[in-house]
């Protein structure tokens, strides 16, 4: 069974989740919230990138990939300077450290786009001024993790077998899942 690309937000998130999603060819529904963060991504990171992390020199939106055996993970990372990546979460509330899987996405572009440092970017949504940035520590580590958990949804796509544990990374996810009913049977 090949399926080629898996999208690098897939891979911090739960994996059996990713497996039905890329199994099934289903792309996950589209909410209010993601919609939103669209928007604010368009608008509101280029002025954020230039007046308040002062960077003048940047692309948005970069392609980045890394390949695993006959697999592509793929990528846009939100913002690249010549050093650094950045990464927006568009939050209700700006939060002072990164948490798990914004860190584990944003090392994984870092890497593959062969920057020095990396931040992950928070942003509250109801005033766009009101901006964290937070520095992303131990990248190698993360990548690691990242690759690791990228080459066991490699395997179990290639050998068409569910992933014997879910692991969704917040409380929220399960909820919102639309494979919840199946997985709920697997359990």
């Amino acid at each position: 069974m090949k399926f080629a690309t898996i999208p690098v937000v897939y891979v911090p998130f739960c994996l059996r989740k990713a497996f039905f999603t890329i199994r099934f060819n289903s792309k996950p529904p589209f909410s209010e919230n993601q919609k939103y963060g669209k928007e604010l991504h368009t608008n509101a990171a280029p002025k954020i990138m230039k007046d308040i992390i002062k960077e003048e020199h940047y692309q948005l939106e970069v392609p980045c990939s890394y390949s695993i055996d006959d697999w592509t993970v793929r990528g846009r990372a939100d913002a690249v300077s010549t050093d650094a990546v950045y990464e927006f979460k568009f939050t209700g509330n700006v939060h002072s450290a990164p948490f798990a899987s914004a860190a584990m996405q944003t090392a994984a572009y870092c890497k593959m786009l062969h920057r020095k440092r990396c931040y992950v970017v928070f942003v509250d949504r109801n005033d766009t001024s009101n901006v964290n940035i937070c520095n992303v520590s131990n990248v190698e580590k993360k990548w690691d993790s990242f690759l690791g958990r990228a080459e066991a949804l490699v395997h179990h796509l290639q050998c068409d077998e569910i992933p014997d544990i879910h692991s969704p990374t917040f409380h929220w996810e399960c909820k919102n899942c639309q494979w919840k009913i199946v997985c709920a049977r697997l359990r």
